[in-house]
């Protein structure tokens, strides 16, 4: 356990009572926080604790901290009311920030650790027996590679030959290993080429399947670390000619993530170089060996209803969609309709599960397409006044994700707008205030931006070329719950909703599976 010590609390759910009382009584669900300890780059430990007895621990602990003089953050306190959803989400962050204080003092981390049920591993015991295999072709190439100096080449010819013959699943901290191994490796006279190579695969969709992750990673090492790549000489053909364009993408992931003054640290301050990269793709740079270009389309009618317009449009290998959605509701409403989880499930069709993220004040989006869960980690920005309100999704990157998801990137924009008739200016004050108290509800424009990359849009790929048309009876969902006509939109999702009646399908057979193999245990 050497070194800090990092501590998360990334969810909190409730544990339904087995109790007596809960048959008769409406008994409120007891929260469980998942509590999360990484001791090392291959050590973490998972505890579910309840919150009364993290309260238990920190009585416990209160003597021992005021005879050190320790100075923690405020224990979040007791709750007499009902919990709901944003008081939890309060409690679980007060919860995190109270538990990384106290695991950084020494004296209180052994009895922290013992709490969480950490049992101390055998000193002999194989640490490569709890990894799994993706994972442990990453840590026998870094450990061979650190020891061997006469066939580097050899050894990432068959570590990129093994590692991509599949998509493979690998924790942050193994994908951290690699790029710490691979970033000087780039700079090597004799291998620099093939690490290049491997690192710029890890970066693209096509070969990595957490190929977000990698450049965020990436990017989080100093520029200082980042210059012993010499991508400034792989621009400028100075060093393996053939491997300007790797060089290029990793420089456009490395600017897309830190400043123009990092990327210009990144490239040594070379003005050939940068000015190669700035005018990349153009006709005045004759130099370059592949032109890189994006072929813009034009835009294509997709949706045309009497309230729902859409038109798409290809950019390169990504998707742009937008169009407008008129409803008669409120800007509050439709603000509600598209942040709160149990309202934006009753009109999402394709949406599994929605969970909101505070350390980012965001959301979490799981959707599901041709038997395939895409996830994306969104952070929310809204602006709001009395005529116009925005709110714009952004895909972020967050440490935790669900193990056989696809990590997606995609943008969506809302801009809700209130468009009420004008009065002419003719008419006299008496027209205007009759108008005015006869409206019994205003209508509202939504202008919907989205950006797809080149993984997520296969959500939507049926309603492009016509095989689906989700994307209309989604949107025609919107505007029934926008104007509160639940009966309708139940009805309809029931009937045109078969993905969500599978799932349901689906978690029933487990229960029952469960429960009968619960009572012929209790049989025995």
């Amino acid at each position: 356990m050497e070194g800090g010590i990092e501590i998360y609390v990334p969810r909190a759910f409730p544990k339904q009572s087995s109790s007596i009382f809960s048959t008769t009584f409406t008994v409120t669900p007891t929260q469980l926080y998942e509590i999360r300890v990484k001791l090392s780059q291959t050590n973490e430990i998972v505890s579910f604790k309840r919150y009364s007895e993290l309260l238990h621990l920190s009585e416990k602990l209160t003597p021992l901290i005021r005879q050190e003089r320790i100075l923690l953050p405020k224990f979040p306190s007791k709750k007499l009311n009902k919990l709901d959803e944003s008081l939890i989400i309060q409690r679980r962050t007060l919860l995190e920030q109270w538990l990384k204080s106290a695991i950084s003092h020494k004296v209180l981390q052994e009895k922290i650790l013992i709490f969480l049920d950490y049992v101390a591993a055998p000193q002999n015991q194989d640490p490569k027996a709890k990894i799994s295999p993706d994972e442990l072709l990453i840590t026998e190439f870094v450990e061979k590679i650190s020891k061997d100096d006469r066939n580097k080449m050899k050894l990432i010819e068959n570590f990129t030959w093994n590692f991509f013959l599949k998509k493979r699943s690998v924790q942050q901290n193994y994908i951290n290993q690699l790029i710490e191994c691979l970033v000087p490796l780039c700079g090597c006279e004799f291998v620099g080429s093939k690490a290049l190579d491997v690192l710029s695969k890890m970066t693209t969709s096509d070969y990595f399947r957490d190929f977000v992750i990698v450049s965020r990673i990436l990017t989080s090492f100093p520029p200082r670390f980042l210059k012993s790549m010499c991508l400034n000489e792989y621009l400028t053909k100075k060093r393996f000619s053939d491997c300007q364009i790797q060089a290029y993408n990793l420089c456009k992931n490395i600017q897309e993530n830190l400043s123009s003054t990092e990327l210009t640290e990144i490239l040594n301050y070379d003005e050939e170089a940068l000015r190669v990269f700035q005018n990349w793709g153009l006709e005045t740079v004759t130099e370059l060996p592949r032109a890189v270009s994006v072929i813009v389309q034009d835009w294509r009618p997709m949706v045309q209803t009497k309230d729902i317009m859409f038109k798409f449009r290809f950019i390169g290998k990504d998707l742009e969609i937008t169009g407008n959605i008129y409803a008669e509701a409120t800007i509050s409403r439709i603000i509600d309709i598209l942040t709160v989880p149990s309202e934006r499930k009753k009109w999402d069709l394709r949406l599994v599960d929605m969970k909101p993220i505070a350390e980012i004040q965001g959301f979490t989006f799981t959707y599901l397409a041709d038997r395939t869960l895409y996830e994306f980690h969104t952070s929310l920005k809204q602006t709001q006044t009395s005529s116009l309100a925005t709110l714009d999704f952004q895909t972020t990157c967050y440490m935790f994700k669900q193990p056989n998801s696809i990590l997606g990137h995609f943008s969506s924009y809302f801009a809700i707008e209130q468009c009420d008739d004008q009065v002419s200016s003719t008419k006299d004050s008496e027209d205007k205030i009759f108008l005015d108290e006869s409206k019994t509800s205003s209508k509202v424009k939504i202008n919907w931006n989205a950006h797809y990359c080149e993984a997520s849009y296969h959500l939507i790929r049926g309603d492009l070329f016509q095989e689906a048309d989700i994307l209309r009876k989604t949107f025609e969902l919107f505007i029934d719950i926008a104007e509160f006509r639940e009966d309708k939109a139940k009805t309809a999702q029931q009937l045109e909703n078969p993905i969500l009646q599978a799932f349901e399908r689906k978690k029933l057979t487990k229960t029952n599976s469960l429960f009968m193999g619960n009572e012929l245990n209790l049989t025995k």
